[in-house]
């Protein structure tokens, strides 16, 4: 999913796609928000933004947090 996807995702159902969590591929969460962060060095430089999506599980309720990249919306 693309940043400027980001509000009208809102609440619908994702699928987790990316290689980082392979216990999360293949199933049901919903698009609950997301983040925009950035990350400083020891020297106080600061890196380019990058953006996590947070997804609810919707049999058990837990709620995982992944880059918004690794996502994206099931088709309608």
């Amino acid at each position: 999913m693309k940043p400027n996807n980001v509000i009208a995702n809102l609440n619908k159902m994702v699928e987790y796609r990316g290689h980082a969590h392979p216990e999360l591929r293949g199933k049901p969460f919903v698009f609950s928000g997301a983040t925009i962060r950035r990350k400083t060095d020891q020297h106080g430089n600061q890196g380019k933004p990058f953006y996590q999506a947070e997804i609810q599980s919707k049999s058990t309720r837990a709620l995982y947090i992944v880059s918004l990249e690794d996502i994206e919306v099931f088709e309608e």
